[in-house]
């Protein structure tokens, strides 16, 4: 008798449909495919509203990153470094805190 293959994404569309029978308590379907309740809905939801597509994983890559410095930034700062090598970086910073007073100053 061979094995049976299952992957994640069998795992859960079969859990959604599961859910859909209501065979069992929701809680209790949760438990026996060993995640919360929370990540039921959460699964539950997406079907809903992307079909089997939004059964797969999303990225968890943050959309923004508010510290995040632009090129033009990085690049002015580099050369103030250069110009000074023994400054450190809250001169450095002074520096281009005084020239650029309207902008948003780098931490």
């Amino acid at each position: 008798m061979p094995w049976k293959e299952t992957n994640v994404m069998s795992q859960k569309l079969e859990f959604v449909l599961r859910s859909f029978k209501m065979e069992k308590s929701f809680t209790e379907l949760c438990t026996e495919y060993g995640i919360s309740t929370k990540t039921g809905y959460k699964w539950e939801e997406r079907f809903f509203q992307e079909g089997i597509e939004g059964l797969k994983e999303k990225p968890r890559k943050p959309h923004r990153c508010p510290t995040h410095l632009s090129e033009e930034i990085i690049c002015e700062l580099i050369r103030i470094k250069k110009t000074k090598l023994s400054w450190g970086p809250k001169k450095i910073r002074e520096v281009y805190a005084n020239n650029h007073s309207h902008e948003r100053i780098p931490a």
